[in-house]
């Protein structure tokens, strides 16, 4: 929930910010360069939400099985 606050609050406004100045005539090397970096960690911060997402619903997914086979038993 952190990382999409952060990125929500602070990375969209950022690369909305600079997108104008980095695509078209007016675009100059070090927008462009400063784009480029918020866009990697843009998609840094997305792969990490993306994988830690997997990682709680296998874990949600293995405590449930257990808790179902616990259930079971009794």
């Amino acid at each position: 929930a952190l990382i999409c606050l952060v990125s929500e609050l602070w990375l969209s406004p950022e690369v909305a910010a600079v997108r104008p100045s980095s695509l078209g005539a007016q675009s100059s090397a070090e927008m462009q360069q400063r784009f480029g970096t918020l866009h990697r960690l843009s998609l840094g911060l997305f792969m990490a939400v993306h994988f830690v997402s997997i990682g709680l619903v296998i874990v949600h997914a293995r405590l449930d099985a257990r808790e179902g086979r616990n259930h079971a038993e009794n």
